[in-house]
């Protein structure tokens, strides 16, 4: 059994769809906390919108109101099947999302 990641109880996070321009930005500042990205380096909100509306997805993990996450994959076909390729993703390591019960 690995060892507890500390001993802060786990936070309700909830994992959805991002839903237009503002979980999109919020995603763009997501990126610049936890990677410590410029503007110029962040995946700008155009392409998370690109996308979620051909083939791919664009998840958003939030603490309330506050994202703390993201997972952005684009669609592609391979050999007449749909597949996703995952591309990006990025947590804040403010967060615990879950504690190991064993």
């Amino acid at each position: 059994m690995p060892p507890p990641l500390d001993s802060r109880p786990a936070q309700e996070i909830l994992i959805r769809p991002m839903d237009g321009l503002d979980d999109f930005q919020r995603a763009e500042q997501v990126q610049r906390e936890a990677w410590g990205y410029n503007d110029i380096d962040v995946a700008p909100a155009s392409i998370f919108s690109v996308a979620r509306n051909f083939g791919g997805q664009a998840l958003g993990a939030f603490d309330g109101e506050r994202m703390v996450g993201f997972a952005l994959s684009f669609g592609a076909v391979d050999g007449g099947m749909r597949i996703s390729i995952r591309t990006w993703s990025a947590w804040l390591q403010s967060i615990r999302i879950a504690a190991w019960d064993g």
